[in-house]
Protein backbone atom coordinates (compact mmCIF):
# COMPACT_ATOMS: atom_id res chain seq x y z
CA UNK A 1 0.00 0.00 0.00
CA UNK A 2 1.46 3.70 -0.98
CA UNK A 3 0.31 7.09 -0.43
CA UNK A 4 -0.35 6.85 2.97
CA UNK A 5 -0.82 9.23 5.87
CA UNK A 6 0.87 8.60 9.33
CA UNK A 7 -0.72 10.47 11.79
CA UNK A 8 1.65 11.30 14.43
CA UNK A 9 0.26 11.49 18.29
CA UNK A 10 2.41 12.38 20.89
CA UNK A 11 1.18 11.42 24.45
CA UNK A 12 1.67 9.35 27.80
CA UNK A 13 -0.07 7.22 29.75
CA UNK A 14 -0.21 7.59 33.13
CA UNK A 15 -1.52 4.97 35.78
CA UNK A 16 -1.26 7.15 39.17
CA UNK A 17 -0.68 4.00 41.16
CA UNK A 18 0.75 0.91 39.97
CA UNK A 19 3.73 -1.08 40.46
CA UNK A 20 4.80 1.83 42.89
CA UNK A 21 2.82 3.70 45.54
CA UNK A 22 0.87 7.01 44.41
CA UNK A 23 3.22 9.24 45.92
CA UNK A 24 5.96 8.59 43.68
CA UNK A 25 4.26 8.31 40.44
CA UNK A 26 2.82 11.83 41.98
CA UNK A 27 6.82 13.24 42.39
CA UNK A 28 7.16 12.00 38.56
CA UNK A 29 4.47 13.61 37.29
CA UNK A 30 4.92 17.35 38.47
CA UNK A 31 8.11 17.90 36.49
CA UNK A 32 7.12 15.43 33.75
CA UNK A 33 3.77 18.47 32.98
CA UNK A 34 6.69 21.15 34.04
CA UNK A 35 8.46 19.85 30.93
CA UNK A 36 5.79 19.58 28.91
CA UNK A 37 3.95 22.97 29.28
CA UNK A 38 7.41 25.10 28.52
CA UNK A 39 8.24 22.77 25.78
CA UNK A 40 4.28 23.19 24.17
CA UNK A 41 5.52 26.76 24.66
CA UNK A 42 8.64 27.53 23.21
CA UNK A 43 8.52 24.87 19.99
CA UNK A 44 5.30 25.44 17.88
CA UNK A 45 6.58 22.46 16.06
CA UNK A 46 5.45 20.49 19.14
CA UNK A 47 1.72 21.01 18.06
CA UNK A 48 0.15 18.69 20.58
CA UNK A 49 0.15 16.67 23.36
CA UNK A 50 -2.61 14.12 24.28
CA UNK A 51 -2.82 13.54 28.30
CA UNK A 52 -4.22 9.85 28.39
CA UNK A 53 -8.06 11.12 28.63
CA UNK A 54 -8.24 11.61 32.13
CA UNK A 55 -8.25 15.30 33.62
CA UNK A 56 -7.25 13.75 37.47
CA UNK A 57 -3.86 14.28 36.26
CA UNK A 58 -3.85 17.82 35.63
CA UNK A 59 -5.82 17.65 39.48
CA UNK A 60 -3.14 16.36 40.74
CA UNK A 61 -0.66 18.19 39.28
CA UNK A 62 -2.00 21.71 40.23
CA UNK A 63 -2.13 20.65 43.49
CA UNK A 64 0.78 20.80 43.54
CA UNK A 65 1.31 23.88 40.75
CA UNK A 66 -1.56 26.13 41.64
CA UNK A 67 0.15 28.67 39.60
CA UNK A 68 0.52 27.23 36.49
CA UNK A 69 -3.32 27.19 35.91
CA UNK A 70 -3.58 29.74 33.53
CA UNK A 71 -0.63 28.11 31.30
CA UNK A 72 -2.43 25.14 31.09
CA UNK A 73 -5.99 26.61 30.61
CA UNK A 74 -3.98 28.55 27.06
CA UNK A 75 -2.95 25.52 25.88
CA UNK A 76 -6.36 23.38 26.56
CA UNK A 77 -7.59 26.33 25.11
CA UNK A 78 -6.03 26.07 22.05
CA UNK A 79 -5.90 22.71 21.31
CA UNK A 80 -2.15 22.28 22.27
CA UNK A 81 -2.56 19.62 24.97
CA UNK A 82 -5.92 17.37 24.98
CA UNK A 83 -7.83 16.69 28.23
CA UNK A 84 -10.79 14.27 29.06
CA UNK A 85 -13.27 13.27 28.47
CA UNK A 86 -12.88 10.89 31.33
CA UNK A 87 -12.21 12.74 35.26
CA UNK A 88 -10.39 9.17 35.57
CA UNK A 89 -9.70 5.86 33.54
CA UNK A 90 -11.95 3.15 33.95
CA UNK A 91 -12.02 -0.87 33.96
CA UNK A 92 -15.13 -0.57 32.43
CA UNK A 93 -16.70 -3.90 32.89
CA UNK A 94 -16.42 -3.67 37.08
CA UNK A 95 -17.96 -0.41 37.98
CA UNK A 96 -21.12 0.47 37.05
CA UNK A 97 -23.04 2.38 34.65
CA UNK A 98 -23.86 5.29 37.08
CA UNK A 99 -20.32 5.75 37.76
CA UNK A 100 -18.97 5.71 34.25
CA UNK A 101 -21.74 8.18 33.48
CA UNK A 102 -20.73 10.18 36.42
CA UNK A 103 -16.95 9.99 35.87
CA UNK A 104 -17.22 11.07 32.18
CA UNK A 105 -19.94 14.04 33.25
CA UNK A 106 -16.90 15.60 35.85
CA UNK A 107 -14.07 14.77 33.37
CA UNK A 108 -15.75 17.04 30.97
CA UNK A 109 -16.89 19.81 33.49
CA UNK A 110 -13.01 19.48 34.15
CA UNK A 111 -11.83 19.88 30.81
CA UNK A 112 -14.22 22.68 29.91
CA UNK A 113 -12.87 24.78 32.67
CA UNK A 114 -9.54 24.53 31.62
CA UNK A 115 -10.39 25.66 27.90
CA UNK A 116 -12.06 22.77 26.29
CA UNK A 117 -12.75 18.73 26.05
CA UNK A 118 -11.23 15.81 24.14
CA UNK A 119 -13.99 15.05 21.46
CA UNK A 120 -13.23 11.46 21.24
CA UNK A 121 -13.84 8.45 23.91
CA UNK A 122 -10.14 7.74 24.65
CA UNK A 123 -10.08 3.99 26.39
CA UNK A 124 -6.54 2.72 25.85
CA UNK A 125 -6.09 0.46 28.85
CA UNK A 126 -9.31 -1.20 29.45
CA UNK A 127 -9.61 -4.79 29.87
CA UNK A 128 -13.12 -4.64 28.12
CA UNK A 129 -15.78 -2.85 27.44
CA UNK A 130 -19.64 -2.94 27.58
CA UNK A 131 -21.96 -2.75 25.06
CA UNK A 132 -23.61 0.06 25.85
CA UNK A 133 -20.41 2.21 25.18
CA UNK A 134 -21.31 3.28 21.72
CA UNK A 135 -24.56 4.86 23.35
CA UNK A 136 -22.29 6.28 26.30
CA UNK A 137 -20.50 8.09 24.14
CA UNK A 138 -22.94 9.40 22.07
CA UNK A 139 -24.74 10.94 25.41
CA UNK A 140 -21.83 12.65 25.45
CA UNK A 141 -21.89 14.31 22.09
CA UNK A 142 -18.81 12.13 21.52
CA UNK A 143 -18.75 10.74 17.84
CA UNK A 144 -15.26 9.01 17.67
CA UNK A 145 -13.59 6.96 20.14
CA UNK A 146 -9.77 4.57 20.67
CA UNK A 147 -9.44 1.61 22.21
CA UNK A 148 -6.96 -0.89 22.71
CA UNK A 149 -7.07 -3.73 25.49
CA UNK A 150 -11.03 -5.55 25.46
CA UNK A 151 -11.34 -5.61 22.25
CA UNK A 152 -9.88 -7.84 19.08
CA UNK A 153 -10.19 -11.67 17.79
CA UNK A 154 -14.03 -11.41 17.03
CA UNK A 155 -15.22 -11.14 13.27
CA UNK A 156 -15.52 -8.15 12.18
CA UNK A 157 -12.78 -6.72 14.61
CA UNK A 158 -9.31 -7.41 12.17
CA UNK A 159 -8.77 -4.05 10.73
CA UNK A 160 -7.80 -1.18 12.61
CA UNK A 161 -10.92 1.23 11.92
CA UNK A 162 -14.66 0.52 12.10
CA UNK A 163 -17.97 1.74 13.13
CA UNK A 164 -19.43 0.24 16.57
CA UNK A 165 -23.08 0.22 16.87
CA UNK A 166 -24.53 -0.02 20.03
CA UNK A 167 -28.10 -1.59 20.96
CA UNK A 168 -29.52 1.50 20.95
CA UNK A 169 -28.57 2.08 17.21
CA UNK A 170 -26.25 5.01 17.51
CA UNK A 171 -22.37 4.01 16.89
CA UNK A 172 -19.28 5.31 16.93
CA UNK A 173 -16.00 5.72 14.71
CA UNK A 174 -13.16 3.88 16.35
CA UNK A 175 -10.08 3.38 15.94
CA UNK A 176 -8.47 0.18 17.20
CA UNK A 177 -4.57 0.37 18.84
CA UNK A 178 -2.28 -2.07 17.14
CA UNK A 179 -1.13 -4.94 19.49
CA UNK A 180 1.41 -3.25 20.55
CA UNK A 181 -1.10 -0.66 21.64
CA UNK A 182 -0.19 2.85 22.37
CA UNK A 183 3.42 1.96 22.45
CA UNK A 184 3.93 1.19 19.14
CA UNK A 185 5.97 4.16 18.44
CA UNK A 186 7.40 4.82 21.93
CA UNK A 187 10.94 2.96 20.61
CA UNK A 188 11.33 5.40 17.54
CA UNK A 189 14.16 7.37 17.55
CA UNK A 190 14.88 10.70 16.40
CA UNK A 191 18.17 10.62 15.26
CA UNK A 192 20.40 7.36 14.18
CA UNK A 193 21.23 4.23 12.17
CA UNK A 194 18.27 2.29 14.18
CA UNK A 195 15.64 4.07 12.81
CA UNK A 196 15.77 2.72 9.63
CA UNK A 197 15.16 -0.71 10.76
CA UNK A 198 12.63 0.11 13.86
CA UNK A 199 10.46 1.69 10.88
CA UNK A 200 10.34 -1.06 8.76
CA UNK A 201 8.36 -3.31 11.81
CA UNK A 202 6.44 -0.44 13.14
CA UNK A 203 4.90 0.33 9.57
CA UNK A 204 4.31 -3.25 8.80
CA UNK A 205 2.15 -3.97 12.09
CA UNK A 206 0.56 -0.63 10.91
CA UNK A 207 -0.42 -1.12 7.30
CA UNK A 208 -1.43 -4.71 7.59
CA UNK A 209 -4.45 -4.04 9.63
CA UNK A 210 -5.06 -0.32 7.79
CA UNK A 211 -8.60 -0.16 6.49
CA UNK A 212 -7.93 3.08 4.43
CA UNK A 213 -4.97 4.99 4.05
CA UNK A 214 -5.56 7.20 7.26
CA UNK A 215 -3.06 5.61 10.08
CA UNK A 216 -2.53 6.82 13.73
CA UNK A 217 1.16 6.25 15.11
CA UNK A 218 0.80 6.61 18.79
CA UNK A 219 4.29 8.31 20.34
CA UNK A 220 4.64 6.96 24.12
CA UNK A 221 4.55 5.03 26.55
CA UNK A 222 3.55 3.97 30.26
CA UNK A 223 4.53 7.51 32.52
CA UNK A 224 6.83 8.76 29.10
CA UNK A 225 7.65 12.31 29.03
CA UNK A 226 7.16 13.60 25.29
CA UNK A 227 9.65 12.16 22.69
CA UNK A 228 12.46 14.65 22.62
CA UNK A 229 12.67 15.13 18.90
CA UNK A 230 9.42 14.58 17.56
CA UNK A 231 9.33 17.56 14.17
CA UNK A 232 12.81 15.91 13.50
CA UNK A 233 11.33 12.58 13.73
CA UNK A 234 8.29 13.34 11.24
CA UNK A 235 11.35 14.53 8.65
CA UNK A 236 13.32 11.72 9.02
CA UNK A 237 10.42 9.04 8.45
CA UNK A 238 9.53 11.50 5.48
CA UNK A 239 12.90 10.83 3.94
CA UNK A 240 12.70 7.14 5.01
CA UNK A 241 9.06 6.90 3.09
CA UNK A 242 8.85 10.03 0.41
CA UNK A 243 5.52 8.49 -1.50
CA UNK A 244 3.81 8.77 2.21
CA UNK A 245 2.67 11.46 4.00
CA UNK A 246 3.57 12.24 7.60
CA UNK A 247 2.14 14.72 10.01
CA UNK A 248 2.10 15.67 13.82
CA UNK A 249 -1.56 15.41 14.56
CA UNK A 250 -4.22 15.61 17.37
CA UNK A 251 -5.94 12.50 18.24
CA UNK A 252 -9.35 14.25 18.34
CA UNK A 253 -9.19 15.71 14.40
CA UNK A 254 -11.96 15.50 13.23
CA UNK A 255 -11.23 15.77 10.00
CA UNK A 256 -8.67 12.91 10.18
CA UNK A 257 -11.70 10.77 11.59
CA UNK A 258 -14.02 11.55 8.26
CA UNK A 259 -11.54 11.60 6.20
CA UNK A 260 -10.29 8.12 7.48
CA UNK A 261 -14.00 6.71 7.64
CA UNK A 262 -13.82 7.85 3.82
CA UNK A 263 -11.03 6.43 2.72
CA UNK A 264 -12.08 2.62 4.44
CA UNK A 265 -15.51 2.48 3.03
CA UNK A 266 -13.43 3.09 -0.40
CA UNK A 267 -10.99 0.57 0.63
CA UNK A 268 -13.74 -1.78 1.25
CA UNK A 269 -17.06 -0.90 0.03
CA UNK A 270 -18.21 0.05 3.95
CA UNK A 271 -16.80 0.47 7.42
CA UNK A 272 -16.68 -2.43 9.24
CA UNK A 273 -19.45 -2.96 11.88
CA UNK A 274 -18.19 -4.24 15.49
CA UNK A 275 -20.57 -7.11 16.61
CA UNK A 276 -23.08 -6.43 18.89
CA UNK A 277 -22.73 -7.43 22.75
CA UNK A 278 -19.66 -6.39 25.05
CA UNK A 279 -15.93 -6.23 23.92
CA UNK A 280 -14.74 -8.73 26.09
CA UNK A 281 -11.61 -10.13 23.48
CA UNK A 282 -8.37 -11.74 24.99
CA UNK A 283 -6.76 -8.84 23.12
CA UNK A 284 -2.68 -8.28 22.78
CA UNK A 285 -2.08 -9.27 26.66
CA UNK A 286 -3.21 -12.75 25.39
CA UNK A 287 -5.92 -12.93 28.56
CA UNK A 288 -10.08 -12.20 29.65
CA UNK A 289 -10.76 -10.17 32.29
CA UNK A 290 -12.22 -12.22 35.17
CA UNK A 291 -14.91 -10.22 35.18
CA UNK A 292 -15.60 -10.82 31.48
CA UNK A 293 -17.14 -13.71 32.03
CA UNK A 294 -20.39 -12.68 33.65
CA UNK A 295 -23.02 -12.29 31.33
CA UNK A 296 -24.59 -9.45 34.01
CA UNK A 297 -22.13 -6.96 32.21
CA UNK A 298 -23.88 -6.97 29.03
CA UNK A 299 -26.82 -4.80 30.83
CA UNK A 300 -25.63 -3.44 34.24
CA UNK A 301 -24.84 -0.49 32.34
CA UNK A 302 -27.57 0.46 30.21
CA UNK A 303 -30.42 1.86 32.90
CA UNK A 304 -28.61 4.54 34.43
CA UNK A 305 -28.25 6.24 30.62
CA UNK A 306 -31.51 7.85 31.15
CA UNK A 307 -30.12 10.24 33.55
CA UNK A 308 -27.03 11.56 31.46
CA UNK A 309 -28.97 13.67 29.10
CA UNK A 310 -31.88 14.90 31.24
CA UNK A 311 -30.14 15.88 34.02
CA UNK A 312 -26.29 16.71 32.97
CA UNK A 313 -26.86 20.39 34.41
CA UNK A 314 -27.12 18.49 38.14
CA UNK A 315 -23.60 17.49 38.48
CA UNK A 316 -21.28 20.27 37.58
CA UNK A 317 -19.46 20.25 40.89
CA UNK A 318 -17.71 17.99 42.42
CA UNK A 319 -19.59 17.59 45.80
CA UNK A 320 -22.60 15.44 43.78
CA UNK A 321 -20.19 13.67 41.86
CA UNK A 322 -18.11 12.52 44.97
CA UNK A 323 -21.06 11.86 46.97
CA UNK A 324 -23.42 9.00 47.47
CA UNK A 325 -26.51 9.07 44.74
CA UNK A 326 -28.39 6.31 43.14
CA UNK A 327 -31.17 6.28 40.26
CA UNK A 328 -34.52 6.66 41.06
CA UNK A 329 -37.26 4.80 39.15
CA UNK A 330 -38.01 7.61 37.15
CA UNK A 331 -34.87 8.22 35.58
CA UNK A 332 -33.48 10.93 38.03
CA UNK A 333 -31.43 10.52 40.60
CA UNK A 334 -31.99 10.45 44.42
CA UNK A 335 -29.48 12.49 46.62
Amino acid sequence: MSGLIFHLIAHTHWDREWHLPRATFHARLVPMLDDLIERLQADAGFRTFLLDGQTVLLEDYLGVRPERENDLRALVKTGRLQVGPWYVLADELIPSGESLIRNLLLGTADAERLGGRLDVLYSPDAFGHPAVLPTLAREFGLKYGVLWRGLGGEPGQERDFFRWRGPDGRDILLWHLPPDGYEIGAGLPGAGARLPDIWTQVRATLVQRAAGKHIPLFIGADHHAPHPTLARLRDLLADLEPASSFRILDVAGRAWHARAAQAAARASGAVVGAPGGAARGAGPAGRKPRSAACPRHRVAHAGPLAISRHDRGMYRGRRLVRGRASPHPSGRVRR
